[in-house]
């Protein structure tokens, strides 16, 4: 049975509409807590703010840069507001619109997905892995979570999760995949450097997706025991191996789009090297 089939079949608790979703994003955000507490403890240093994402604080853009930032947001939001309210070029978003938006998005499943992703990550790889959700802006240039090993400060990959509204794997918008994906650099990112917290953009990150249909998000939401943060039970490990093969299946092809990019290739072939450890991670008990 493939990773993919046992993660939907194999989750012993019943699937049911996601008509909870705000439920959900209580329970997420109440663990997440937990976990930054206990990252952000580690490390002697507030890295991550309270839902998992990196924090701006510490580093060292300058006012200019900050403002292209915050406009790059801005006009972001702007879009996929008039877009979503079919609200005409010359008309006007109103803070009673935005606010809306700004709920609604706070419910969206893909939200929950970069939650629950890093919730069960964290689970299985926190002995050798800072895992989290990438800042607001480095989130809307298409990164979602991050991975860095705290022994080495290796950035070891970053991945944007994907809704799937269709069920189908891979050859999703394939076109699509080859220009969007491969590499990606990530202006509040972070390394470790003599054991020491460091933090500035890290480039060509190999960037991968993580595509999950509706019926395995559902599972996925439902495998997490949201009461500890302790090492993931038998239902968080199937959603692990889950995303450790979907991310394999991806490094092929990811190279061929990198080929001539020396760094980029060289990060996807030392991933690939890190596959036996990751795999061995996700054993069932």
């Amino acid at each position: 049975m493939s990773v993919e089939t046992s993660l939907i079949t194999k989750t012993n608790k019943t699937p049911e509409k996601l008509d909870k979703n705000s439920e959900y994003r209580k329970e997420l955000l109440t663990i997440l807590q937990s976990i930054v507490q206990e990252i952000n403890g580690e490390l002697g240093d507030k890295l991550l703010s309270a839902d998992g994402a990196v924090s701006r604080k510490g580093y060292n853009f300058s006012e200019k840069d900050l403002a292209d930032q915050k406009q790059y947001i801005s006009k972001k939001e702007d879009h996929w507001i008039r877009q979503k309210y079919e609200i005409k070029a010359n008309d006007p978003v109103t803070e009673e619109i935005k606010l809306k938006w700004e709920k609604e998005q706070q419910k969206r499943l893909s939200e929950l997905m970069e939650m629950a992703v890093m919730v069960i990550l964290h689970k299985v790889l926190k002995e050798d892995y800072v895992v989290c959700r990438a800042n607001k802006y480095d989130d809307y240039h298409g990164v979602d979570n991050i991975i860095v090993n705290k022994h080495t400060g290796t950035v070891l990959c970053a991945f944007d999760d994907v809704k799937d509204k269709s069920g189908g794997y891979y050859e999703w918008q394939k076109e699509e995949y080859a220009t969007k994906y491969g590499s990606s650099n990530i202006a509040y990112g972070f390394t470790f450097e003599a054991g020491e917290l460091v933090r500035k953009e890290i480039a060509e990150v190999p960037k991968f997706y993580l595509r999950f249909d509706k019926k395995q998000l559902e599972n996925m939401l439902k495998a997490i025991d949201y009461k500890n943060i302790n090492p993931a039970n038998n239902e968080e490990l199937l959603v692990y191996n889950f995303i450790i093969e979907s991310l394999a299946s991806q490094i092929d092809d990811l190279k061929k789009q990198g080929a001539n990019n020396q760094l980029v290739t060289d990060k996807l072939d030392n991933f690939k090297a890190l596959l036996p450890n990751l795999r061995d991670r996700g054993k069932i008990k």
